[in-house]
């Protein structure tokens, strides 16, 4: 289980460089 926290901590970073642009592109939509 702590494996897999470290797994969606290591992606929510990756995430945060693609997310803004996608929730402007959904708030835009």
């Amino acid at each position: 289980m702590a494996d897999r926290k470290l797994t969606i901590i290591a992606t929510k970073g990756t995430l945060d460089w693609a997310y803004p642009p996608f929730i402007l592109a959904s708030t835009a939509a």
